[in-house]
């Protein structure tokens, strides 16, 4: 991924890297390996380029943030049309030797629009939408056994400052469910989000010029999390990361799991359960087997909470002619070069692994302040340092280290 950054205002010339990766055949390749059916790659280009062509900051954003953004929207089965899903640049700062860089990303973002659509897939669902309340309105709300939701809209030119967001819910049986959320608990949410500057109090982008949408919008998505949509649904929900998870309302509420690096299963724990070892024959008893012991030692070294403590994956059983040690020599390994790859970001191994335990590839258990990166699989490790979800990988840390 390019670090360059723009230090003027482009014209529409300086469109080109963008537009000749989102024209290039590897790129067109790639997107429509992602397709579901119903979604045509002429129209995902044509879109994307239009989105591209209308916001100059775009254009600013490095082109491989771009075609994964584009990649994202496609994958979910909407468009980056500006009325479904969005393309939104951001700047992303980052340390590298010591000093801090700053690069221009864009990302997919829902719109209030998109999500509705989404939403109204699930079978159980007949209708959703989404309203907000104002001062000059009429209202009656309700919780407990009979909850109730009651709405009169002011039908005057001013109908005072907004006060609330609300969802409803029809399912097939004909039942309903609503959710509410007052404008400062959608204020709390708006200044985690990643264009509020906190320090003047403002925020850019979608926000500062469709605040009544994307109200909407995170009403809607926390009324998600406890519907009973299918979990393709939910994971695309989640995948618009523009601020951290949202409080859920209710304490049976289904949480959703992050959906940010594709094509990745959940890390299982892979702690092996204890083999008792073949007893060798007397004459060929070893020596005291000082080796595998120091292995578990060392292992003892990273204790875990809950006083659980980790021992060496089954596939790598500790043989008195494995000892890990770094190599002086030669190709780096799986651990090395993730430990590279964060030193670079300005990240640390314990960054990752709270990274990996908030979005449910890691067992909550381990201490990232003091477990080592050998405790993840290789496999794993790799998917997260591999090129086409790295960027993500640092997105994701960056908004844990926000909480």
């Amino acid at each position: 991924m390019s670090n360059q950054l723009a230090t003027t205002t482009p014209a529409k010339k300086e469109l080109g890297p963008v537009i000749a990766l989102l024209n290039s055949p590897e790129s067109l390749s790639k997107i429509q390996d992602v397709l579901p059916g119903g979604l045509t790659i002429n129209e995902v280009q044509r879109t994307a380029l239009m989105a591209v062509h209308s916001n100059p900051k775009l254009a600013e954003c490095t082109p491989a943030s771009v075609l994964l953004s584009v990649m994202r929207a496609a994958q979910f089965g909407v468009v980056v049309d500006g009325r479904h899903a969005h393309l939104i640049p951001y700047k992303r700062s980052f340390k590298t030797g010591g000093q801090w860089n700053s690069v221009m990303e864009a990302q997919f973002q829902w719109d209030y629009k998109g999500i509705i659509q989404k939403v109204r897939q699930s079978p159980d669902i007949r209708d959703i939408y989404a309203e907000k309340i104002c001062s000059g309105d009429s209202y009656r709300v309700l919780r407990g056994t009979n909850p109730v939701l009651e709405h009169g809209i002011a039908l005057t030119t001013d109908r005072g400052p907004i006060i609330a967001f609300y969802s409803v819910v029809t399912y097939k049986d004909g039942s309903t469910s609503f959710d509410i959320m007052t404008v400062d608990e959608v204020e709390a949410i708006r200044k985690r989000s990643k264009s509020y500057d906190s320090e003047k109090n403002t925020s850019s982008g979608p926000w500062a010029t469709d605040y009544a949408e994307m109200g909407k919008k995170t009403v809607v998505k926390r009324h998600s999390k406890y519907l009973p949509l299918p979990s393709e649904v939910l994971g695309a929900i989640n995948a618009d990361n523009d601020y951290d998870d949202l409080p859920i309302p209710q304490a049976n509420a289904t949480v959703i799991k992050s959906a940010d690096i594709p094509k990745r299963t959940a890390i299982e724990d892979k702690t092996p359960e204890p083999t008792p070892e073949p007893t060798p024959e007397p004459e060929k008893q070893p020596e005291p087997q000082k080796e595998p012991v120091e292995k578990v030692a060392k292992a003892k070294e990273v204790p875990a909470k809950g006083g659980k403590k980790l021992t060496p994956a089954p596939e790598k059983e500790p043989a008195p002619t494995q000892e890990p040690a770094p190599q002086t020599g030669g190709e780096m390994t799986v651990v090395q070069q993730c430990e590279e790859k964060l030193r670079e970001a300005g990240f640390t191994a314990a960054d990752l692994i709270r990274c990996a335990q908030a979005n449910d590839w890691l067992d909550k258990s381990h201490d990232p302040d003091t477990t080592a990166l050998s405790v993840i699989s290789d496999d794993d490790l790799k998917n997260f340092i591999d090129p086409e979800n790295w960027a993500t990988v640092v997105s994701e840390i960056q908004r844990i280290a926000k909480k």
